[in-house]
């Protein structure tokens, strides 16, 4: 019975933390912002540069998992900049700037493709986060800053979509259409025969059930003619 209620008393605790964990987040960077509301201009900057250190962890750490590479090590030097560019700004207004614990928030994606995922999301945030400041009465200096961000935040968005939507292409062009084994690949072909396509056989460029188009075992599939029956 006691052994039951200490398991008891620990599920609680542990249940507790989580919920603070989950709070603390929500409240941090864009996840403390919702549309609609107004903020003051401390908030927004505290709001705004936390939210830079989450953008600038996460890539930091997705390079650290997956190796240096395209569009995360130029996005790295563009949330630094972003950072540098909003610091002024707390000096100007006698706001405080927040210590940078963003690493301890963040966990890199399991998969590149998760991680161009994530990418998404966090850009996704951020331009709403900037919307909705912008949407208020601003000084210049904080409204020509946040435009700014706002924009930059756009062309990252931009970025993640493409390698977003290029990882969903090879996938696709892997199991079907242009890839390995329906279509222009080594297995199959370019699909313009009756059974498994003009593409590569163990002989070369020609029909697997027949035609004219055997010339050769590196030849190119788009040279073979389309199946007359077709």
């Amino acid at each position: 019975m006691k052994y039951a209620s200490k398991l008891l008393v620990l599920a609680i605790a542990i249940a507790i933390l989580a919920g603070m964990s989950v709070a603390a987040l929500a409240e941090y960077g864009s996840g403390a912002v919702t549309d609609g509301q107004t903020y003051t201009t401390e908030q927004m900057l505290v709001y705004a540069i936390q939210d830079e250190y989450m953008a600038l962890a996460e890539y930091q750490a997705i390079n650290e998992k997956f190796g240096a590479s395209r569009p995360f090590t130029s996005l790295i030097q563009a949330e630094q900049r972003h950072i540098d560019l909003l610091k002024p700004l707390f000096a100007e207004y006698g706001v405080t700037v927040p210590e940078n614990d963003a690493a301890s928030r963040v966990t890199a994606p399991e998969t590149l493709a998760l991680a161009y995922e994530a990418g998404l999301k966090a850009e996704t945030g951020n331009i709403a986060m900037y919307v909705a400041f912008l949407a208020q009465t601003l000084p210049d200096d904080l409204k020509a800053t946040f435009t700014s961000l706002k924009a930059a935040s756009e062309n990252h968005l931009s970025a993640f979509t493409r390698k977003s939507a290029g990882q969903t292409g090879n996938m696709q062009g892997n199991r079907g259409g242009r890839g390995n084994r329906n279509g222009n690949g080594n297995a199959a072909g370019c699909g313009n025969g009756n059974a498994a396509g003009g593409g590569m056989n163990s002989s070369g460029r020609g029909r697997m059930s027949g035609g004219n188009c055997a010339n050769g075992a590196n030849g190119s599939c788009a040279a073979c003619p389309a199946n007359p029956a077709a």
